[in-house]
């Protein structure tokens, strides 16, 4: 056997399931399957991460939020809360193969996804809003396009008419875009 079950359930492989790993062309040192004794996140480590991912600028952002459309201070606080540990349950299922088997998530992502599906591709497309400006009835966003051609940025002009934002105008400016 390639394995050694310990009592707390915990897998780890032994000197012969390294060397057959070892031989893989996938394989490298950072993708390899951590010893037990290097396993040293407790219940602990697991709440710090997760109060300090709750515990961020957009959470008081979001905090404000609903205190200004309504809310009191301590359904705010109850919202927050209740998302946040809806968010932990994957969180928790995400950290266990690691856990149990020693296993970094880029190996635990390729179970799902295949060894070049879980790698983001070279050539992505990426949208960021750069800024939205509101006074009353009027609007100006500002956005940018990025791929691998080049750079996008669109300029929108807003109006806002009963409940609904109305796109008024667009105009856009291209960065490096290269003919194909």
């Amino acid at each position: 056997m390639s394995e050694t079950i310990h009592d707390d359930g915990r897998v780890e492989l032994n000197e012969e399931g390294l060397r057959d790993i070892e031989s893989s062309s996938l394989y490298n040192e950072d993708l390899a399957p951590v010893p037990v004794a290097k396993r040293n996140w407790t219940t602990y480590n697991y709440a710090a991460l997760w109060i300090s991912m709750a515990h961020c600028i957009p959470t008081y952002m979001m905090a404000s939020s609903l205190i200004s459309v309504g809310m009191n201070w301590w359904q705010a606080l109850f919202t927050i809360l209740l998302g946040n540990t809806i968010v932990l349950a994957p969180i928790l299922l995400n950290s266990h193969p690691g856990t149990k088997y020693g296993i970094p998530f880029p190996v635990f992502a390729r179970s799902a996804y295949g060894t070049f599906g879980s790698n983001p591709a070279p050539e992505t497309y990426n949208c960021s809003i750069l800024g939205i400006e509101i006074t009353g009835r009027v609007a100006a966003a500002t956005v940018r396009e990025t791929d691998p051609h080049g750079d996008v940025i669109d300029y929108f002009h807003l109006l806002k008419v009963g409940d609904r934002w109305w796109i008024t105008s667009k105009l856009w400016d291209a960065e490096s875009i290269v003919a194909e």
